[in-house]
Formats: structure tokens, sequence, C-alpha cells
């Protein structure tokens, strides 16, 4: 079972891995009947990149204009270094 091996759906079903093979909506309708209502949740983007681009005065399209002082690209350099000390001793 823990071999890495994969199936296909049909195959997974014949061989007692999965339940059947349905759509979300459609197998809520089945277990809780024809009222149930699904919201959509959007889901936002996350991570360093996505933070920096929103920070103001970072113009879209490759403009000049810059939100970061100049010495942060130091301060994360000093950043990264300072955990990789600390990560040495596996702290």
């Amino acid at each position: 079972m823990f071999s890495g091996t994969f199936w296909s759906a049909r195959k997974a079903v014949e061989y007692g891995l999965i339940d059947g093979i349905a759509d979300l909506r459609s197998k809520m309708r089945s277990l809780h009947g024809e009222k149930v209502r699904l919201r959509a949740v959007p889901m936002a983007p996350s991570g360093l990149i996505t933070r920096l681009r929103r920070m103001p005065g970072l113009a879209p399209g490759g403009s000049e204009k810059f939100a970061f002082p100049p010495s942060l690209a130091d301060d994360l350099i000093s950043a990264v270094e300072a955990r990789a000390l600390w990560a040495r001793f596996g702290l």
C-alpha cells in the first residue's frame, strides 16, 4: 500500500481504496439532500512574492519605482546567514 504505486479511479474502487467517483456537489446532495448550498471560499494567495507585490510604491510592469529601501537586500541576506548559522546547531 505504501509503495508509491497509484491507480486510476476505477481500479481504486475495485481495490476498495476509495468509496466512489463523484464530484463534490453531487456527493453532498446525495448525502444531505437537494437543499445543500455550498459556498465558494476564495483562497488568498500567500507567500513572500505575493506580499512583496502588494507593497505600496511597487509599480506593476517593471517600472523603476521601488517600495523597498536600498538596505533591504543587505537585511535579507543577513537574516538568511543568521538563520543558516543557527541551523548548524539545530536551533
